[in-house]
């Protein structure tokens, strides 16, 4: 969720596409591999990020979390 209309001095937001920032983007442009590189060439002054999501793909728990052990 994006903030805006806010003073673009104090707050900005970059995505992570090439160009084309005025239209929805036709592919997956977030940096989805640890190491890979990408090109975050769309500005928003007056934007500020206001939620963000990681989704785990990785579901593996260790044997002992937070001190506590765990069921498997």
């Amino acid at each position: 969720m994006l903030a805006l209309d806010l003073p673009g001095s104090q707050f900005s937001y970059r995505q992570s596409r090439r160009a084309n920032c005025n239209n929805p983007a036709s592919a997956q442009t977030a940096q989805t591999h640890i190491g890979a590189s990408a090109t975050f060439g769309c500005y928003y002054a007056g934007t500020r990020l206001e939620y963000g999501a990681t989704e785990v793909l990785d579901t593996k728990v260790p044997k002992t979390y937070v001190g506590q052990s765990v069921r498997r």
